[in-house]
């Protein structure tokens, strides 16, 4: 059985997401998912929708590249001064 131990952490690692992939593979529930990487089910639910590929099934390097983009973009976008040329003056 797979288990991972941090609590502590908010967001989703690449171990949580093989974890992730091979239990759903595997035909494990949401709540079971979520139960093994210490998350609520939601998480899981949230992150099979966002990162489904187009068949339907997860890819856990597929995921954790768009969660890479996602993440910079996000940071990218919050640089008002940088991406604004009238702030930038």
């Amino acid at each position: 059985m797979y288990t991972t131990q941090h609590t502590d952490r908010i967001h989703l690692s690449q171990e949580d997401r093989a974890v992730i992939e091979a239990l759903h593979n595997s035909g494990a529930t949401l709540r079971a998912i979520a139960q093994v990487i210490h998350k609520h089910y939601s998480t899981v639910s949230r992150e099979l929708a966002r990162n489904a590929v187009q068949n339907g099934a997860y890819d856990e390097l597929e995921a954790q590249k768009r969660c890479e983009t996602r993440r910079l973009s996000a940071k990218f976008s919050a640089r008002k001064i940088e991406n604004d040329p009238t702030l930038a003056r």
